[in-house]
């Protein structure tokens, strides 16, 4: 229903376009995308019943990923609080040796009482979608590194070094650790989910750090409970078998005809010269990243949730290794735990909560009856004795519930003023000449915001 919803979303749009005889170039191809998520070969299937011709680019998600790039510079912007441009190039030791925690490096300059920037580091700066390393360096905390062309700038807690020391750096190795295998699981589930849901799926955007990550793809519909058991079936089959993951240089135009234009799912890299992440006969992506030299060093692929971020756009949350484990631990105490409270076997949680949630939603669509007949019946015989009535009804949290009643006894409050005194909220209504409900209710309530219709906009006088 969602996807038939979306779709019919996304063919109004389109045709409001046609209307206004908008030009159908790879500009408004790549508009529609970002915007929308409106894929191409959506617009394609639309517009050539109607007789105009489209034409897709071959490198469309290319120029896409480019659009994402430029966007992440600018928001980048941040970066430019430093600068850098008298220090030469950081060499970059975590491309060198991952497992390299402990490192000397020299101190050439500290910025603004906090920005280090060293000779050569094995601290990871923040980059496509992975966050950065932390710990030290000679023993002040490290608290974020960002990369500023080819100079990496390490934000520290008051530096206790001085300029042109050599000094003992730390990184955090099981931290990093922990990030790598949710790097390497990112490129596992994005293929996987090429897999099972067709080769229109594209990485839109990810977030990778020590406890968890997430994937966003471009899908039209939010996925199915035996969507996600195949893509995660998939994922840990590639965990399970150890295949190797290979970094290794590519000539940008060699890369492409090699693996095609997908190698570009986290960003365009720039440079003739692109680093390639190959899960051996698996996957292929450009990327600067820190990964895991085999896939069974994830150990385990847990997918936790799934949600629609924009039309058109799914994110898939998920979990590896350690943290994996402690999530399916705890979704299994609490399953344990429901089947002890209900007395009733494993496979019978499912329908048995389902027949509570109806016994629930029967009790409760009661219990509103019930509210609903009491409010009238105070209403009825309030208005017998005065013109103007104030009622203590704590017993009604919706003011839904208030303005139902008050419609359905339209003629006999004609010539009242009456004041609700809610649980949450006030309520007045006036069918007496020159009495405004207003007034009255501001006797009791003063304004927070919005008028008299909108009473969650009053709260009561002290």
């Amino acid at each position: 229903e969602k996807y038939v919803n979306t779709r019919k979303r996304c063919i109004e749009i389109l045709e409001k376009d046609l209307k206004r005889g908008v030009e159908v170039n790879t500009e408004y191809l790549l508009k529609l995308y970002d915007s929308h998520g409106i894929n191409p070969e959506l617009v394609k299937e639309i517009f050539e019943k109607r007789g105009i011709e489209v034409r897709i680019p071959s490198d469309f998600y290319k120029r896409v990923q480019e659009l994402h790039e430029k966007r992440r510079r600018k928001k980048e912007g941040r970066k430019k609080i430093v600068d850098v441009s008298k220090f030469k190039e950081t060499r970059p030791l975590y491309y060198e040796d991952l497992e390299l925690g402990e490192f000397d490096a020299k101190v050439l300059g500290i910025l603004r009482k906090r920005y280090v920037i060293l000779d050569k580091t094995a601290f990871y700066p923040t980059g496509g979608g992975q966050v950065h390393d932390t710990g030290f360096i000679g023993g002040s905390r490290v608290i974020d590194v960002f990369k500023i062309g080819n100079v990496i700038v390490h934000e520290v807690e008051e530096p206790k070094f001085r300029v042109g020391k050599v000094i003992r750096c730390r990184v955090d190795l099981q931290r990093r650790k922990a990030i790598m295998k949710n790097h390497t699981a990112t490129h596992i589930i994005n293929r996987a989910c090429v897999k099972v849901l067709g080769d229109h799926v594209w990485q839109h955007g990810s977030y990778k750090d020590e406890e968890m990550a997430h994937l966003d793809i471009t899908h039209f519909k939010n996925l199915s409970r035996e969507e996600l058991s195949k893509i995660e079936k998939i994922a840990n089959e590639v965990v399970r078998k150890g295949l190797n993951v290979k970094v290794y240089y590519l000539h940008r135009n060699e890369a492409e005809k090699k693996f095609g234009f997908r190698i570009y799912q986290g960003g365009v890299a720039p440079g003739k010269y692109i680093r390639i992440v190959e899960i051996e006969g698996f996957d292929a992506q450009a990327c600067g990243g820190l990964h895991c030299r085999n896939t069974r060093e994830i150990e385990v692929i847990k997918i936790i949730s799934t949600e629609r971020v924009q039309d058109g756009v799914i994110r898939l949350n998920f979990k590896t290794g350690k943290k994996a484990i402690e999530e399916i631990q705890f979704r299994d105490k609490i399953l344990e735990e429901l089947r002890e409270l209900w007395k009733v076997k494993l496979e019978d949680i499912p329908k048995t909560a389902k027949r509570f949630f109806e016994e629930w939603k029967r009790l409760r669509k009661e219990n509103d009856e019930l509210k609903e007949k009491l409010l009238k019946s105070v209403v009825l015989s309030s208005i017998k004795e005065s013109d103007i009535c104030y009622l203590d009804v704590d017993f009604i949290e919706s003011m839904g519930m208030v303005i139902k009643v008050v419609n359905e006894l339209a003629k006999e409050l004609i010539g009242k003023v009456i004041v609700f005194h809610c649980k949450e909220f006030g309520y007045a209504v006036s069918r007496k000449a020159n009495v405004s409900a207003l007034e009255e209710l501001s006797k009791f309530y003063e304004k927070v915001e919005g008028d008299n219709l909108n009473a969650k906009g009053f709260k009561r006088k002290k």
